[in-house]
């Protein structure tokens, strides 16, 4: 549909220009030339550029999302530890490769972005980590608030990960071994 491929392209056009200025030196202006339309097109899709600024954070991560799920559709074929490692190598990879606010992170306006899209992503992979241990036959955690223990997880690798992108990757994984109190990892 021919609107839908519109408001893309103005998600699209914004993270670009929001890499390359931030949040807060970019203007409606700024995307609209870039894109060669009408500022009155802009207000049809959106109300104003915090909507804007949330759909993009929202793509981001339906997207990270997207990619966790897959893995996770695929995780009960390997053992504990293959399972973390591999979870820590998505994070890793999505963080160093598509971060979305790699470029300008340290603007005070792309590290609030930042935390917006940490806060989301935690939030809604925890949610769906918590269904998944809900559902019959499904390993257990041994932690009294799986929710709650795998949203600091994932915040904190998330952050760990923006803050020392040399940690290693094992120490990572004993971190979510240590706060989920799986056993032999």
């Amino acid at each position: 549909m021919e609107s839908d491929k519109r408001w893309g392209e103005f998600i699209t056009t914004a993270s670009a220009v929001f890499e390359e200025k931030g949040v807060d030196n970019t203007t409606i202006n700024d995307i609209t030339s870039r894109m060669g339309v009408a500022r009155s097109l802009f207000y049809h899709y959106f109300d104003d550029k915090n909507a804007l600024v949330n759909a993009v954070i929202d793509e981001r991560v339906d997207d990270f999302v997207a990619k966790v799920s897959q893995w996770m559709s695929q995780e009960e074929q390997i053992g504990q530890r293959e399972r973390i490692v591999e979870a820590v190598k998505l994070v890793r990879e999505y963080l160093t490769v598509e971060d979305p606010f790699n470029s300008t992170a340290d603007s005070n306006d792309n590290g609030r972005l930042l935390h917006q899209f940490t806060d989301q992503c935690a939030a809604r992979l925890a949610k769906r980590y918590s269904d998944k241990w809900g559902q019959e036959g499904a390993t257990k955690p041994s932690v009294r608030h799986p929710q709650e223990s795998f949203y600091l997880v994932a915040v904190g690798i998330i952050n760990l990960l923006n803050n020392d992108p040399s940690i290693s990757d094992d120490i990572l994984v004993d971190l979510v071994a240590d706060t989920l109190h799986i056993e032999g990892v």
